[in-house]
């Protein structure tokens, strides 16, 4: 082959590694987005690769079922040296698919909620130990930031994320992990919290535990609002659950026993 043919075709290699090597990630702004939060992303992605890559990780994993459909969800915790570093929960239907999948990452400064992960747009959520939180989404090599949720909006999150991880780490009690620091609830309502339902008569009592003093019976189809829940399970009459930390739509605040037969979330989450 002549030498001028060698050189194109050396040129041509070159610039195509290069164009290949260069990943160009494009930014996107939502209406309200911070863009400040770019060097805290970053932060973010980085601490989650290297929680992925810690070596002598302890896995443990346990599969619960619903109570009232045949859905399933597998939980896996990751810890290291008893502390959690990341959560994960896969739910299937009755048929075994996947339906959804999330990944929660545990880290001094906040906690990493990550949606969809496996699919084409992966959701995060971030929740900052201020009660702030912010969110992207990444698909392909697109990053777009999110507007910055209104406070009571990102109550709202928060209640969500608490509600769904205390249900969840109440399985591994040894596992210990940061937990996002109380928040205010006196302003939490109907609309702007987790609603929960009762579904049979369930007494509401003034403190986590069937001996402490009791405030009233919440009748079957009761709306209450979850402000929180225990670490870890009580048994009660033969079932094991946490306690929920409620108030009633007329302002009565106190504990209920969690079981799923006795009351569950009424809305999806995120309100969808």
């Amino acid at each position: 082959m002549p030498i001028k043919y060698l050189i194109v075709l050396f040129a041509i290699i070159c610039f195509g590694c290069k164009r290949h090597s260069a990943r160009v990630v494009r930014v996107e702004y939502n209406s309200g987005a911070h863009a400040d939060t770019i060097p805290l992303i970053k932060e973010v992605e980085k601490a989650c690769k290297m929680i992925d890559a810690l070596p002598g990780i302890e896995i443990n994993e346990m599969q619960i079922k619903e109570h009232f459909y045949n859905d399933s969800t597998v939980i896996k915790t990751y810890s290291d040296n008893g502390e959690l570093r990341k959560l994960t929960y896969t739910s299937f239907d009755d048929g075994g698919f996947i339906e959804d999948t999330c990944e929660d990452y545990f880290l001094e400064k906040y906690i990493v909620s990550r949606n969809g992960k496996r699919s084409a747009n992966e959701k995060v959520c971030v929740y900052l130990r201020n009660h702030k939180i912010f969110m992207y989404s990444i698909k392909g090599s697109e990053l777009k930031l999110d507007p910055v949720p209104e406070p009571l909006t990102q109550k709202r999150f928060e209640g969500v994320f608490s509600y769904e991880i205390s249900r969840y780490l109440q399985f591994f009690p040894k596992v210990h992990f940061n937990v996002l620091p109380p928040a205010d609830d006196t302003d939490i309502s109907v609309s702007s919290g987790v609603n929960l339902i009762t579904y049979i008569n369930a007494d509401l009592h003034k403190y986590p535990n069937m001996n402490s003093p009791f405030l009233r019976t919440l009748k079957p189809h009761t709306l209450i609002i979850y402000l929180g829940a225990t670490r870890l399970p009580d048994v009660v009459n033969g079932k094991r659950w946490i306690w929920y930390k409620v108030r009633t739509t007329d302002g009565d605040t106190g504990w209920i026993f969690g079981y799923p037969e006795i009351v569950d979330e009424i809305n999806d989450e995120f309100g969808e």
